[in-house]
């Protein structure tokens, strides 16, 4: 009996797609090797450029991305360190508590991660990410049958839908600021600003974004196998390492190392008692 027998068509497309990806898909850093080699064969064959040349812009374009890799690094540094403040940690506990099933659960996910995309794609990325997480953990400690690859898409899902219709979209943003009208931007067509209220937030485009939520929330609960159809957080995660405090930013440690001290500050300060009569 396959993982797909008495599923439903659309579950069934997933799964085949699933099984392709998990097999076939390489990891992005091998993406990003093998465009290395595949630009640097094309530079060789269709510029006049020579392999060491080559090299050389290679080098030095890589360190032209310093100041762009250190705002990425911001942004997923932040969003660690927010997303598991204790305050804000404990409401993403909270609404991990709020679906029953697997497929309330993706589209959950899905609405969480698309809704702070509109606020900020960087925070999405983070949030929606470790959201995900939480969800498979406390799936697995109440025992819903959830599909974690499919808590992963739907974490994901701002990125692909809604951030740039948000309030952290790049182009809606530029076109606010008169310096990146003109000649030579892109925007030449342009004659003057367009403001935030003729793009990110027109009717139109709030309309658009809500109903990509809507529609998106939708399609991950049809696709949410259940049963034995669904390969939980376990499957990917040790459950050992499942609630480490290393992978819960610090804070078991955090609070094992407080609850550790007082223990071991009271067994080293034993409270004063009278002696025992003899």
């Amino acid at each position: 009996m396959s993982a797909s027998d008495g599923a439903g068509v659309i579950e069934r497309i997933g799964f085949r797609m699933s099984e392709v990806v998990e097999r076939w898909m390489p990891s992005p850093f091998v993406f990003a090797i093998l465009l290395t080699y595949i630009v640097y064969v094309a530079g060789l064959v269709g510029t006049d450029s020579g392999p060491v040349e080559l090299l050389e812009f290679w080098y030095g374009g890589f360190w032209a991305f310093l100041g762009f890799s250190m705002q990425m690094v911001l942004i997923l540094m932040t969003g660690f360190v927010i997303a598991y403040h204790p305050r804000v940690n404990a409401i993403l506990q909270r609404l991990a508590e709020i679906p029953s099933s697997g497929a309330q659960a993706a589209a959950f996910v899905g609405f969480i991660s698309m809704s702070l995309a509109w606020v900020h794609w960087g925070f999405s990325l983070i949030m929606g990410a470790i959201f995900a997480r939480e969800m498979g953990k406390v799936a697995h400690r109440k025992d819903i049958n959830i599909h974690y690859p499919l808590l992963a898409v739907a974490g994901y899902m701002g990125l692909g839908l809604t951030w740039h219709w948000g309030i952290s979209g790049s182009a809606p943003l530029q076109l606010t600021d008169a310096n990146n009208i003109g000649e030579g931007t892109g925007f030449e067509f342009l004659t003057s600003t367009v403001p935030a209220a003729e793009t990110i937030f027109h009717p139109y485009a709030l309309t658009l974004t809500a109903l990509s939520i809507v529609f998106a929330s939708a399609v991950l609960y049809v696709l949410a196998p259940s049963g034995d159809r669904a390969k939980g957080i376990t499957e990917y995660v040790d459950e050992a390492d499942l609630f480490d405090s290393a992978a819960d930013g610090g804070r078991a440690t955090d609070d094992a190392a407080t609850d550790g001290g007082t223990d071991a500050a009271d067994a080293a300060d034993p409270v004063d008692e009278p002696p025992a009569e003899v």
